[in-house]
């Protein structure tokens, strides 16, 4: 499990730096969501098709899941290696009239055949190259809005832990429910968290490109949506959840608003230090819970008051402190060549 955490650590702060890079700015909130999506959408196939294979797979069952899973991430992982470029120039499949869509700036002086093509070994002519700068980490580390993003996910994602690791143990405890109605409980918080995502993504972004509606603003408001909301209706799980969701237009794609060239280590950062919450939310929970064999409706009340408390802390935080807009420390000069294709 450890050496498997080490390798996936790598996923969404890659995908975030990617995803940055690939998008055009007016569709960035709903794409950034997608990986979030696509997890929680892994989460229902693998629980349904885990079932399956437990009783009816080969080798013995429970094997099969192994086997079929590794047997899946190996094909996906070589269509990524054939497919994805790190950079929309490098792609083979590109044209000049797409680059110019996916980063108006960048790419304002490519050729204007539109019909043309990259070449994947050397890229386009007139399209600047951008050399290794080091990255600002006191800047960084010092950034009022970078801290708020880190005290609003570490917030945001204690309800998600809370759901993911304690949900089942809170149902079957408190109101004595079934293997089969937590199960349904528990496919309905992953169904709705997906929708809620997706719905944050797209709606902000209509709001931002359409309306002209000022960015920061629209980011604490689904943001708030998001901490607020999940908070106050932790008592209606599924509710809550896709109140949850709409973090899509909020704290998601706030990293690649912020900086474009240090996207994936600003994810990063806040990811690791926000996910600490995977190891402190058990163990709280398992603190004021206890054994849960005496008043254990009160101490989970409690546990619900202190998680929706924490979550309006978070949100207050990102309300006076976060922005959207582009950081002093990801303007900083950086140094230019050609690439010419052949």
């Amino acid at each position: 499990r450890v050496v498997l955490g080490a390798f996936q650590s790598v996923l969404f702060p890659a995908c975030y730096a990617l995803v940055a890079k690939w998008t055009p700015e007016h569709e960035r909130s709903v794409v950034l969501s997608l990986p979030l999506i696509g997890g929680n959408i892994g989460t229902i196939v693998t629980s349904a098709l885990t079932g399956y294979l437990t009783e009816e797979g080969f080798a013995g069952g429970w094997p099969s899941v192994f086997y079929v899973s590794a047997i899946m991430t190996s094909v996906l992982m070589l269509i990524w290696i054939v497919l994805v470029q790190s950079e929309p120039h490098h792609h083979r499949w590109m044209t000049h009239n797409e680059l110019k869509i996916i980063n108006p700036v960048r790419y304002a002086n490519i050729n204007n055949n539109v019909n043309s093509k990259t070449t994947a070994s050397n890229g386009i002519a007139g399209v600047p190259a951008k050399q290794r700068t080091s990255v600002p980490w006191l800047k960084i580390f010092t950034s009022l809005p970078v801290l708020s993003l880190i005290v609003v996910k570490f917030t945001i994602n204690w309800i998600s832990i809370m759901f993911l690791l304690k949900l089942p143990s809170y149902l079957k405890v408190v109101f004595n429910y079934s293997a089969e109605q937590n199960g349904f409980i528990n496919a309905g918080v992953n169904v709705t968290v997906p929708i809620g995502l997706f719905i944050g993504g797209y709606v902000s972004d209509y709001l931002i490109s359409k309306k002209h509606y000022d960015k920061t603003l629209i980011r604490k408001i689904f943001q708030s949506l998001a901490t607020f909301g999940s908070a106050a209706c932790l008592a209606v799980i599924p509710l809550g959840v896709f109140l949850y969701g709409l973090r899509g237009g909020g704290d998601v794609p706030v990293d690649a608003d912020m900086t474009l060239q240090y996207v994936g280590t600003v994810f990063a950062i806040a990811n690791s230090i926000a996910f600490t919450c995977g190891i402190i939310t058990p163990l709280v929970i398992g603190v004021i819970v206890g054994d849960g064999t005496e008043h254990v409706r009160r101490q989970w009340a409690y546990v619900f008051y202190m998680s929706a408390a924490l979550n309006v802390f978070g949100g207050l935080v990102f309300v006076v402190f976060g922005s959207a807009k582009q950081q002093e420390w990801d303007k900083q000069p950086v140094r230019h060549s050609i690439e010419l294709s052949q």
